[in-house]
């Protein structure tokens, strides 16, 4: 990724039915994204999150995200997500696959 700054998404907490696990994590920056915290609207929302601290220099925050109709999610369960600023990824961010049935 060229772009020099950059947030990383962590899944901190999962509970109920989830795309994915705590611990998935992705790297967002201006212009691009690499891995994912499992698609769809919950993303679609972290990556304005975090474009939004890029944009005005903030380098930490937390959110949680309940999995249903206001998030238009059908999954159901919980997560939290922290959003820091960071030069990459802790581990691969290669899919794990949903841990349950999660459709956006």
């Amino acid at each position: 990724m060229s772009d020099t700054r950059r947030i990383r998404v962590t899944i901190t907490d999962a509970s109920g039915s989830t795309p994915r696990d705590a611990g998935t994590q992705m790297l967002v920056s201006e212009t691009r994204s690499i891995g994912s915290i499992g698609g769809g609207r919950l993303e679609w929302r972290a990556i304005d999150i975090a474009r939004e601290m890029l944009a005005y220099g903030h380098t930490h925050s937390t959110h949680d995200f309940i999995l249903g109709t206001s998030l238009q999610q059908c999954c159901g369960g919980r997560v939290t997500l922290q959003f820091d600023v960071s030069d990459g990824l802790d581990h691969d961010p290669a899919p794990r696959g949903c841990r349950s049935i999660c459709m956006a």
